[in-house]
This record gives C-alpha cells, sequence and structure tokens, in this order.
C-alpha cells in the first residue's frame, strides 16, 4: 500500500483482520440459521455473506467516520468552500439501509416463534 493509501476517499484497509472479521461474522450467522432445510440454506448463503461484508464494513466506516469526523471540507473554485457530509458518512448510510434490508430478508427465514398468522390466507402464504 501507498503511504497517501488513506487519503482516498472511502479507503477501507481490506487486510487480513478484515477477512478474519467477516468470516467470523459468517459463523455467527450461519449458527443463527443451521437449522434450515438444505435448500433454504442455499438461499441465505449468499445473503449470509453480504450481511458478514456489510456488517464489517459498517463497523471499519464507524471507526473512520469517528477519527475523521462526520463533515470534511470541500473548495469549489476560488470562493466557493464550505463542509459537507463525509464522503465516508454517505457510504455508511447506503451500507447501512443495505445491510438491514440483507438483514431483514434474512430474518423472514426464520421461524415466526410465538407469532399467529393474521388469517388462514397468510398463513397459506408464509408457508
Amino acid at each position: 500500500m501507498d503511504e497517501n493509501s488513506e487519503d482516498r476517499i472511502g479507503f477501507i484497509d481490506f487486510d487480513f483482520e478484515f477477512d478474519a472479521e467477516i468470516s467470523k461474522e459468517i459463523r455467527r450467522l450461519n449458527k443463527i440459521y443451521k437449522d434450515l432445510d438444505p435448500d433454504k440454506k442455499k438461499l441465505v448463503a449468499g445473503l449470509i455473506e453480504n450481511a458478514a461484508f456489510l456488517r464489517v464494513t459498517l463497523m471499519n466506516l464507524s471507526e473512520i467516520i469517528k477519527k475523521k469526523g462526520y463533515t470534511e471540507p470541500y473548495q469549489n473554485g476560488a470562493s466557493q468552500f464550505g463542509t459537507k457530509n463525509a464522503s465516508e458518512m454517505n457510504m455508511y448510510n447506503v451500507s447501512l439501509k443495505n445491510y438491514t434490508a440483507i438483514i431483514s430478508k434474512l430474518d423472514s427465514f426464520l421461524p415466526k416463534l410465538g407469532r399467529k398468522p393474521a388469517s388462514p390466507l397468510m398463513e397459506f402464504i408464509e408457508k
């Protein structure tokens, strides 16, 4: 890595530690979904990998935001300047939205504990 790599917008150090954290998160999520039937496990495998990547990315971005702050200066031309949301903040918000959608989808594969369907039609649909 070059010495200016930390100056790149949205830089995340994709190193062994990052990969190890993703693997750890994949193992954690696989434990939650271990009782799914084999066909459903195949369906959720990609979602689990993406969720793990996004969770670790969010934690990494969170650390960067804590260090750099929520805003960054900008300058357009000689006299127009100010502050804007940090690029990492924008990446964090998009990643969080995607992570939330994936977790919501994964949650739909878990058994509905203690919840009764609203109607016989919904019971049929949920099976």
